[in-house]
């Protein structure tokens, strides 16, 4: 099971996302007065694992494909 592909993309998903939420809520924490951009903070949080995650499937796939 830990080694199938669908297990490891929901674990990257999850890890990968846990991650760049924390990293968000500490920024709003650290600097109270982002507070009013919240909604921002979370299409910034977004923006960013979208591309991360899907070149992180990517090469989980390829390497996957070629047998690594």
């Amino acid at each position: 099971v830990y080694e199938s592909w669908g297990f490891q993309i929901f674990v990257i998903f999850i890890v990968l996302f846990h991650a760049l939420n924390g990293f968000r809520i500490a920024v709003l924490d650290i600097w109270p007065q982002l507070q009013v951009y919240q909604r921002e903070a979370l299409w910034l949080q977004w923006l960013v694992f979208i591309p991360v995650y899907g070149l992180t499937i990517f090469i989980l796939i390829q390497n996957g494909i070629i047998g690594i």
